[in-house]
């Protein structure tokens, strides 16, 4: 039996890589519906979703590094002391901000 075609991008979205990705027919069910809320395609409503994704997952490790930083006393006066010597070298060069 000969491979099924795909019928292409839609909503208009250009499909660079060609790639599909498999969902659930319940999220399918989601995106369709965010997509027509908001009057964008799906794929854009998948990629805003994965953008908002990947900064929270950000934001969270940078939390979890001041966590540890605070954590430890020892690290976190390091810390102080070398942001100390970079105000005092913006002072020194008249860089520093009023």
């Amino acid at each position: 039996m000969p491979a099924k075609k795909s019928s292409g991008p839609k909503d208009g979205e250009k499909n660079d890589s060609g790639a599909l990705v498999r969902i659930n027919p319940a999220d399918k069910t989601l995106l369709q519906d965010l997509a027509n809320k908001e009057g964008e395609s799906m794929p854009r409503i998948l990629h805003k979703a994965i953008e908002l994704y990947r900064r929270e997952r950000f934001l969270k490790q940078v939390n979890e590094g001041y966590e540890r930083l605070n954590s430890d006393q020892k690290s976190l006066g390091n810390d102080f002391r070398e942001r100390q010597a970079w105000v005092a070298a913006q002072d020194e060069w008249g860089q520093a901000e009023s």
